[in-house]
């Protein structure tokens, strides 16, 4: 997949996973400063947030581009991270969800 080539071929940036129609990816700057709380068995326990690129082309074609934190072990560590994130200036981040999620 040329999302995957792409990604892997940037210095800066890591390939978490990637399927036909799913890549995860984290700057490597990034996956340094997380804490180890992830919890899934397929990602390294700080990849637990990760940038998704979805590709669905049935019936019409479509492209997906969000951040997504996946299963951790601290659920207290991970709200104050992203909360920091949100807060501050600068990160882009932007949170669209529901509150309670």
């Amino acid at each position: 997949m040329l999302i995957s080539k792409t990604i892997a071929a940037d210095p800066h940036w890591r390939v978490v996973t990637a399927t036909d129609s799913l890549v995860r990816a984290i700057p490597r700057q990034l996956e340094e400063a997380l804490p180890s709380i992830g919890s899934s068995r397929d990602v390294t326990p700080s990849a637990w947030l990760t940038l998704h690129f979805w590709i669905d082309n049935r019936p019409k074609p479509r492209l997906g581009v969000f951040w997504r934190a996946t299963a951790v072990n601290n659920r207290e560590a991970r709200n104050r991270i992203l909360k920091s994130l949100l807060e501050t200036g600068g990160t882009g981040f932007e949170y669209t969800g529901t509150k309670d999620a």
